[in-house]
């Protein structure tokens, strides 16, 4: 996972929303189970970028794409850490959705994970 995830921050670097997605889908596909750091990167990616992007056939906002791989992240038993939760709370935040930026950051705290000054 190594090599893909440095591809996936690369375009992340480069604002290639898309293209990132579109890898992190085909990984996906090929039965490669992404790990912590993986995740951690597309939700960056997403959390940030604010547009639409497109997986597979269907569209997605990027932050309802950002929800998605969250939940995904937690139903495959890949643990989120302050990263994870930052990405996605700052992807909420920027979309207006306070209510459920601010379930996360008390979910994040109930797990004993402490906010940075970032969060």
């Amino acid at each position: 996972m190594t090599v893909i995830n440095r591809l996936l921050f690369a375009f992340g670097q480069l604002k290639e929303t898309d293209t990132a997605a579109l890898i992190f889908a085909h990984v996906k596909d090929r039965s490669f189970w992404p790990d912590l750091y993986t995740y951690d990167t597309v939700l960056e990616i997403l959390g940030r970028a604010g547009r639409t992007v497109i997986n597979h056939v269907r569209k997605f906002g990027e932050v309802e794409m950002c929800l998605f791989y969250f939940k995904e992240m937690c139903e495959m038993g890949v643990q989120p850490d302050l990263l994870s939760y930052t990405a996605v709370i700052d992807g909420l935040g920027r979309s207006g959705n306070i209510e459920e930026s601010l379930r996360l950051f008390d979910q994040m705290k109930k797990r004993r994970i402490r906010p940075s000054l970032y969060l």
